[in-house]
């Protein structure tokens, strides 16, 4: 098993989760509370804990990119909408459904 001072996300994930097209940083403080949930449920270090989101969020993109959908039962699918082509660029449209378990949970406040 490999240590956590190993790890080395794909190239380019950190400047992709980091920054949108422009180079403008994303606003997310969401993230750093889902790394806090998992340094409190595991025991893990901050650093593993960002690791294990990135490689999440990571894997999720990549097989989107390969045309697959991502589906998490109970909590919905992420996939790829009608790509298009216009000159020698590919424009790819991310989206999440989310299922009605996910959305009934929201409702409830659980």
């Amino acid at each position: 098993m490999s240590n956590e001072k190993d790890f080395k996300p794909l190239p380019g994930i950190d400047e992709y989760l980091e920054a949108t097209g422009d180079g403008s940083p994303v606003a997310c403080p969401e993230l750093q509370d889902i790394e806090q949930a998992i340094k409190n449920e595991t025991g893990l270090s901050g650093e593993a804990a960002r690791s294990i989101l990135v490689l999440f969020f990571q894997e999720i993109r990549t097989a989107m990119l390969q045309g697959k959908v991502v589906d998490l039962r109970m909590f919905g699918k992420w996939y790829i909408s009608s790509p298009k082509v216009s000159g020698n660029k590919r424009y790819i449209f991310p989206k999440f459904e989310a299922r009605k378990s996910l959305l009934k949970r929201m409702s409830d406040g659980d």
